[in-house]
């Protein structure tokens, strides 16, 4: 029979062990077998974590994890008790590794800013293609000037802790790549500014210091992120068992099931079901002390 560990947490002065009672209480009606179970006390955070065995598969394990811990501010990490020595982590950019979608921020700057939230909306929540979207919305931004785009990115905001998590992970050896489905413009800057070791996205079209409503060169989209994976992974000789990836959203699917750590920062309901780590309350400063 499997084993597995599970990995409940919330914030400190937010919630307290009895909701993270209340979750075990609601996992306990599932086919599993707790054989240990014991608090820990971070820095920030609570966890109970729970040492189980059980038939049941990882994704129905996730699955009512979701289903135990969505009445609470309660995250968690479902894993089995084989640690894991992990070589690469790949991460999306744009409401992941930072607040906000660039584009967005972009269009509100030129008076179109609706018209393309609802757009990134319906393709991050998978409901239209996500190349399709971008092509639309990159259209819009037509005739946006370059000192625009200087101008926006003062606007974007790096996620809490990111930094610390980035330095953890450079410590333990692992291969860092940013991908993103935005613009280079952006992700560029985060990427070096955190030190990445590669950076992947798309190349806005710029004549005469203006968009042109173009992009230039390969469209990093669903499918390039998980072949970027695959790829690193041959190159590097990995198992993809052995990546951590993190995204929010339909765009990020693709990657995220290919990696043996996939984590959902504040991600989409279309993620739910692959995301074996999930982070909707708790922040980015949990992390070190999981991997």
């Amino acid at each position: 029979m499997p084993n597995y560990k599970i990995t409940l947490f919330t914030i400190k002065p937010h919630t307290n062990e009895t909701d993270l009672d209340n979750c075990y209480n609601a996992l306990s009606h599932a086919p599993l077998t707790c054989v240990d179970r014991h608090h820990t006390i971070l820095p920030h955070y609570v966890t109970l974590i729970l040492n189980i065995q059980t038939q049941l598969s990882l994704q129905k394990l996730i699955t009512l994890c979701g289903q135990a811990t969505s009445p609470y501010n309660v995250d968690f990490y479902v894993h089995t008790h084989v640690d894991k020595d992990y070589k690469i982590f790949i991460a999306d950019m744009d409401k992941t590794l930072i607040m906000e979608e660039c584009i967005d921020i972009m269009a509100d700057s030129i008076g179109v800013g609706d018209v393309i939230k609802e757009i990134t909306e319906q393709a991050m929540q998978g409901k239209i293609d996500f190349v399709q979207a971008l092509y639309k919305r990159v259209n819009l931004l037509k005739r946006m000037s370059q000192e625009t785009l200087y101008e926006v990115r003062q606007e974007i905001t790096l996620r809490q802790h990111m930094p610390l998590l980035l330095s953890t992970l450079k410590k333990k050896g692992i291969y860092t790549i940013l991908i993103s489905g935005g613009f280079s413009f952006f992700v560029e800057y985060f990427a070096n500014l955190l030190n990445f070791d590669r950076y992947f996205s798309n190349v806005l079209c710029i004549k005469n210091d203006m968009l042109t409503g173009e992009l230039e060169g390969k469209i990093v989209d669903a499918a390039f992120k998980r072949d970027t994976l695959l790829h690193f992974c041959k190159t590097l000789n990995v198992s993809p068992d052995e990546v951590i990836a993190m995204g929010d959203g339909a765009n990020d699917m693709p990657m995220l099931q290919e990696a043996g750590l996939a984590i959902s920062m504040e991600g989409k309901d279309i993620l739910k079901p692959v995301c074996n780590l999930q982070l909707q309350h708790c922040k980015a400063d949990i992390l070190p002390f999981l991997l």
